[in-house]
């Protein structure tokens, strides 16, 4: 016995549009904004300072090359910090 299937039931034949650009685009700013906003609230004393991502001059100090890129992101990124 054979079943034979009918093509709007296949999954291959469904067609799912995608979103328009504009709306990719706005997707992908607030999802950098995300990322952003949370590296900004990490505590440098309370947290940071445990993982010793504190200092630049510590994380020379390890040799570590992803240490020392992390923590140069961590500094970056805080110039992006507005005081209200």
């Amino acid at each position: 016995m054979q079943v034979s299937h009918s093509p709007l039931l296949s999954r291959n034949n469904i067609n799912i549009p995608s979103p328009p650009l504009p709306h990719r685009v706005v997707t992908v700013l607030q999802s950098g904004l995300l990322g952003v906003n949370s590296l900004l609230i990490l505590n440098r004393r309370r947290f940071l300072a445990k993982y010793e991502l504190d200092d630049l001059q510590h994380a020379h100090a390890s040799g570590n090359p992803m240490k020392v890129q992390a923590v140069g992101l961590l500094h970056a990124v805080q110039y992006l910090k507005v005081r209200l």
